[in-house]
């Protein structure tokens, strides 16, 4: 048996259809936990995210920076007491680019 009534176009006025999609949008809003009978609240609480996510971001990138940083300082410091190390046992005194040639002809042979 079908149904012929379901079919049928419905004719509702502005005033009716404006009320419908109001309820809808409330009842939906309501369902995801926005309560808006305070809209400037709502708009806060959406700011205090955004702040917090953006904080959150630049601490991120601040300690990718630092741990960068100390291991790139780390291996510069390993490198530094290489070229103290070689010049000392070798009795020769040299300078900064003369210390990297000699660590890098010590380290090929």
């Amino acid at each position: 048996m079908s149904d012929d009534h379901e079919k049928q176009p419905v004719i509702l006025s502005k005033e009716e259809l404006h009320s419908m999609m109001k309820s809808t949008v409330k009842e939906t809003l309501i369902s995801l936990g926005l309560d808006m009978s305070d809209p400037i609240e709502v708009q806060r609480d959406f700011q205090f995210i955004r702040d917090w996510r953006e904080t959150t971001e630049s601490v991120k990138k601040k300690t990718v920076f630092a741990v960068v940083s100390v291991l790139v300082l780390g291996l510069l410091g390993m490198l530094w007491l290489g070229l103290k190390g070689v010049r000392h046992s070798s009795g020769i005194s040299c300078g900064m680019p003369a210390c990297i040639a000699l660590i890098l002809t010590f380290g090929s042979a």
